[in-house]
């Protein structure tokens, strides 16, 4: 595989900043990139054949928090057996703040689960974002 850090640095110097912090916000879904995505890393490919990589070495090198550019790390997250809403300002502000705090309770919406925790990905420094944004 094609160092992560490196070709993270090209894809964002080749996209430019806002491009390729959409570009790792939107990720992969089930395996496959949104056809913007695709176009762009084509484009991204044939300047840089260096960085051609497979879907799944992609994936993870770009296991990365979009606003502050960590990788994300592995934890666990308590699993509420029920549905559960979030107050929209508190939302709008995760999304905007600290979106890989991965700190809710996870809600199952009613869909069968087994266990009380459940695998999450987190960035560090959104972590420390949200206790600054609790403590205010």
């Amino acid at each position: 595989m094609a160092d992560a850090v490196a070709l993270r640095q090209a894809l964002a110097a080749f996209l430019g900043d806002t491009q390729y912090r959409k570009f790792v916000a939107r990720g992969m879904y089930r395996g496959r990139m949104a056809y913007w995505q695709e176009q762009e890393w084509t484009r991204f490919t044939t300047a840089h054949p260096e960085f051609a990589v497979d879907l799944n070495e992609l994936a993870a090198a770009l296991l990365v928090c979009h606003l502050h550019g960590d990788e994300l790390k592995p934890d666990t997250a308590e699993v509420f057996h029920g549905c559960m809403d979030l107050a929209r300002w508190y939302v709008e502000a995760r999304s905007r703040l600290f979106p890989y705090a991965a700190q809710d309770v996870i809600s199952t919406e009613g869909r069968p689960f087994e266990g009380d925790r459940i695998g999450v990905l987190f960035c560090p420094a959104c972590r420390v974002a949200r206790a600054g944004w609790r403590r205010r």
